[in-house]
């Protein structure tokens, strides 16, 4: 039995008032926790997805974990022949990297004509400059003129279909040391089946 029914009537309802008051108060702050917690989605899948910025002449993917930044950087540049950057007037495949005779070499873009290549990033992906100069400068292939042995191997896999893709002309033959022959390659007609 209750002592005194007034009482225990009135502390129930203080309770209820409260319960009421804080229900009030959950839904007036719930926008700016919703808010909250969208911003902390949005930057977590940002950070995890990284920069989308990709080189300009290979697609290298930038690896910059910084979530603001001006300077791109890749750990590894690929052969732009994959994506189909191609020499002038003979369209064959460039099977270099893009910082590989970034002092020497000259791109052409259209009618342009950047001298030396280095120019064009200067001009157009500045962006990309330290890295291809840091690159030039201290990168493992930096005086050859071919990409990495895992590249070769992959070009040899796909280059019928790129070369078809991108309306070039193969190169007559390769060195077969460094462009392995036996390396069977993708008929140029191949799709890639989605699942």
């Amino acid at each position: 039995e209750i002592g005194n029914p007034d009482q225990f009537i009135q502390a129930f309802r203080q309770i209820e008032s409260s319960q009421y008051e804080m229900e009030k108060q959950i839904d007036a702050l719930r926008p700016e926790f919703d808010d909250v917690a969208i911003e902390s989605c949005e930057t977590t899948i940002r950070t995890r997805l990284g920069c989308q910025i990709r080189c300009p002449n290979c697609g290298a993917k930038c690896d910059n974990p910084d979530l603001i930044h001006e300077n791109h950087r890749s750990t590894e540049h690929i052969a732009m022949a994959f994506k189909g950057v191609m020499y002038h007037n003979i369209n064959t495949p460039t099977l270099e990297l893009c910082y590989q005779q970034l002092q020497t070499s000259s791109f052409i873009l259209g009618s342009e004509t950047f001298t030396p290549r280095r120019k064009y990033y200067e001009d157009r992906a500045p962006g990309w400059l330290d890295d291809l100069d840091s690159k030039f400068q201290n990168g493992a292939l930096r005086s050859e003129s071919y990409p990495p042995p895992e590249q070769r191997r992959a070009w040899m896999a796909v280059r019928n279909v790129l070369v078809a893709h991108y309306k070039m002309t193969d190169h007559t033959s390769y060195n077969n040391d460094m462009y392995p022959s036996s390396i069977r390659s993708l008929p140029s007609e191949y799709t890639p089946k989605w699942k």
